[in-house]
C-alpha cells in the first residue's frame, strides 16, 4: 500500500499496488480523491493461502458509513480488482479471515432477526475462484 491522501491516518488514502517477485507493477488501483477527503484507505490485508487472491478491507477518509468497510480483492488468474461487498453484502467489521485455498469471511450487515443490523452482523464464507 501506497499512501495517497493529504492527510495523516485515519484520515489518510491508499493506492493498492500488485507487484510480480522481479518488482514490476502487475496492476494497481488507486483510492485517493482530489480534495483528500471522499476516497479510502486500506486498513486490513492479506494474501490468500494460495497466493492467487489480495483480500483488503478499506474506511472512507471522509468519516462517511463509518459502520461500511469495504472490501475488495484483487485476482492474479484475471490481473483486476473487484468488490467483494458486491457478492455478499455490505461488509460491517475492517477485519476478516483467509483460509486454504482462497476463502474470505467476513461480517455483513443482517441478522436472522434484524436484516438491516450494521452493529452484529453475520459471518459470510466465499471462494474467491468462484466470483
Amino acid at each position: 500500500m501506497v499512501e495517497v491522501g493529504k492527510f495523516p491516518p485515519p484520515l489518510n488514502e491508499s493506492r493498492v499496488e500488485i507487484r510480480d517477485t522481479s518488482g514490476k507493477l502487475v496492476a494497481s488501483r488507486n483510492f485517493g480523491s482530489p480534495k483528500g477527503d471522499q476516497g479510502r484507505s486500506v486498513v486490513h490485508s492479506a494474501w490468500t493461502p494460495d497466493s492467487n487472491f489480495f483480500v483488503f478491507s478499506t474506511r472512507s477518509s471522509g468519516g462517511h458509513s463509518p459502520w461500511h468497510w469495504n472490501k475488495y480483492f484483487y485476482s492474479r488468474k484475471k490481473n483486476n480488482f473487484a468488490q467483494l461487498d458486491d457478492t455478499i453484502g455490505p461488509v460491517i467489521k475492517p477485519n476478516f479471515k483467509v483460509r486454504a485455498p482462497d476463502v474470505v469471511e467476513a461480517t455483513v450487515q443482517g441478522t436472522a432477526s434484524d436484516p438491516s443490523d450494521i452493529k452484529t452482523g453475520h459471518v459470510v464464507s466465499k471462494h474467491l475462484d468462484t466470483l
